[in-house]
């Protein structure tokens, strides 16, 4: 025997199968000898047929073939607790796809051992517990609060998010859950994930994003994740009993979406937030004594500024340009929100230990700002490739000469020693 809710796989406790009450179930018996008898399949509460008999406690099918109605009910009320089109025999069994009214006592999980009988015309040929449960919902977060994108400006792109969304199933029925990030859903897409979570399981989503031509620009957007239960899971509402409430919506957070665009490792810092007008620059680098680099910060956006750059007296300044084109600071930048302008500083870091500073002075309408490029200076790359003696400063060699020294006055002393006591 094999029982489950439509479409999903089997649900147990401890080993008992387990039954939803309020949802449609596919029951199948299989090893069936004759399949042309007429089988009935009865379901009651408890291990004993009860005295009572009502929709709390007792229900019954029969199927009967070459009949034009061989699937229905058999007890005086549940008429639309079975669905034909879901019954079915096959070479060795028969399915009866049936439900059970949820009419158990309000509580999250509660469940009653219940009993199921099949029959032909030789008898019983199976009787076996199984455990109507309450439906019950439970939808969750279970993994970070963000998740982050990074896009090169003014180019279109597909790009991979930092992290993913876990969402999880607590309850006993099937959820179909849908996620929505509002203006970005047109951008995104999910790979590795399903819109059904099943019972008692979880599902992680992986984003992408398809970008277009962004400005530099910080974009953050919360999420909301919806979770319902399928009507086609359902009994029909008038018998259904209270399962019908398990169409109510679901709605919970999913992480909120970071997208930074603009160039990797640069700090990016809007000066006017009406029309996006912004400067990017990189706040700390490495460069060895003697080391030649180009150092670049970018203006976008839709505005004007004056720009004047400055260096301290452990920097040597080889060029200015901006847009690759030789140019002296200050510079009187008109920038649009269609592309970025470059700004570059060709540079010499002179002494090792002793940090360089480029310090840009951004001049707009609204008012000034000033920005540090801090220069972490090591020891020129040539020390690093020397050999042991040729890596050795003379200090370190005037010391190993003393010692050279020491060592063969006591080795001469202590041989001239020996040779006076013979």
């Amino acid at each position: 025997m094999d029982i489950h809710i439509i479409d999903q796989s089997a649900q147990y406790n401890d080993d008992v199968s387990k039954m939803v009450a309020g949802l449609w179930h596919q029951v199948t018996f299989t090893q069936l000898q004759n399949l042309d008898d007429i089988y009935t399949l009865t379901m009651y509460q408890g291990t004993s047929v009860p005295t009572n008999k009502n929709v709390t406690n007792y229900y019954k099918w029969k199927y009967t073939p070459l009949t034009t109605d061989p699937w229905k009910i058999t007890s005086t009320y549940g008429n639309e607790t079975i669905d034909p089109t879901k019954c079915n025999i096959s070479t060795d069994g028969i399915t009866f796809c049936i439900g059970i009214p949820d009419y158990l006592p309000k509580g999250i999980f509660y469940h009653e051992i219940w009993t199921m009988e099949l029959s032909n015309t030789d008898g019983i040929l199976y009787t076996g517990s199984f455990d109507l449960e309450k439906p019950t919902r439970g939808f969750a977060k279970s993994h970070g609060d963000y998740i982050s994108f990074s896009i090169d400006p003014f180019t279109i792109m597909q790009a991979d998010a930092s992290d993913y969304i876990t969402l999880k199933n607590t309850g006993n029925v099937p959820l179909n859950v849908s996620i929505n990030y509002k203006a970005l859903d047109d951008f995104l897409f999910y790979t590795e994930s399903h819109n059904q979570i099943p019972a008692d399981q979880k599902q992680d989503y992986r984003l992408s994003i398809d970008s277009l031509s962004w400005k530099p620009q910080r974009i953050q957007q919360e999420g909301t994740a919806t979770a319902i239960v399928s009507s086609y899971y359902l009994l029909d509402e008038d018998i259904s009993g209270t399962a019908i409430s398990l169409q109510t919506a679901l709605v919970i957070d999913v992480p909120a979406i970071n997208i930074f665009v603009g160039h990797n490792s640069y700090e990016l810092t809007t000066l006017d937030e009406q029309t996006g007008f912004s400067f990017q620059h990189q706040k700390r680098i490495s460069m060895t004594e003697g080391e030649i680099k180009t150092v670049n910060a970018y203006v976008s956006g839709d505005g004007t500024a004056t720009i004047s750059i400055q260096t301290n007296d452990n920097i040597s300044v080889l060029d200015f340009m901006r847009n690759d084109q030789t140019a002296t600071p200050p510079f009187t930048i008109i920038s649009t929100n269609e592309e970025e302008q470059t700004i570059s500083i060709q540079i010499k870091a002179l002494s090792e230990n002793r940090d360089g500073l480029i310090t840009y002075t951004v001049q707009t309408d609204s008012g000034t700002n000033t920005f540090t490029t801090y220069i972490d200076v090591g020891p020129p790359a040539t020390k690093n490739e020397r050999s042991l003696l040729g890596g050795t400063s003379t200090i370190t060699i005037i010391v190993l000469l003393a010692l050279i020294l020491v060592a063969g006055y006591m080795l001469y002393n202590h041989l001239s020693h020996n040779r006076r006591k013979r």
